[in-house]
């Protein structure tokens, strides 16, 4: 991900170690190694930045679609901590392990923001319920199952060649979308 000059850089304070007598390629191998740790530095800075637009953008889509819910925004991940923990990472490892996870955090915060609207849900309907004439009501509040799934896109295609393998494609995730709907599922598409 660093470009090939910084990589040649890096092979020559590499060698530079291992050298019996290093006192006459010092000078080199040290202007190699700043210009490599600013390289490093830059990059990081850069992936930092990569990383807080992603998120930045997943927040953005978690507050729409929780206030579509009509759910609070404390009922997923909060953001100011979420994108303060990103800025103090200096890791190149720990972002890019982030950026590799945005999806499933994604997906996580969508289901907690369903699952929160599917409790509301339950909690005034149960509120709604004939009470007892002591005031309680007739049945017991139970906590309702989880009514969001998550579906995979590609489970059944990666690739597709031609118009007859798009139709086959859509049909048969129409088909188990449609099932999931009919069983009062929320479909969380990944």
């Amino acid at each position: 991900e660093l470009d090939e000059a910084i990589q040649v850089k890096a092979q020559k304070v590499k060698d530079f170690t291992k050298l019996d007598d290093p006192r006459k390629e010092f000078r080199h191998a040290r202007k190699a190694f700043d210009e490599i740790k600013s390289a490093l530095k830059a990059y990081t800075e850069s992936l930092k930045k990569e990383v807080l637009h992603i998120y930045s953008e997943i927040f953005a889509e978690l507050k729409t679609q929780a206030s579509s819910f009509k759910v609070a925004e404390s009922s997923f991940a909060q953001e100011e901590w979420t994108l303060n923990s990103i800025k103090k990472t200096s890791s190149i490892a720990a972002l890019s392990n982030k950026k590799l996870d945005a999806n499933n955090f994604k997906t996580a915060q969508l289901k907690q923001i369903v699952d929160t609207y599917d409790e509301q849900k339950a909690q005034e309907d149960a509120k709604k319920q004939q009470k007892n004439s002591d005031g309680t009501p007739k049945k017991p509040y139970a906590a309702p199952k989880p009514k969001s799934t998550t579906y995979h896109l590609a489970k059944h295609a990666s690739i597709i060649r031609n118009n007859e393998e798009l139709d086959i494609y859509i049909a048969r995730i129409k088909s188990e979308m449609s099932e999931l709907l009919k069983a009062k599922k929320t479909i969380i598409l990944k």
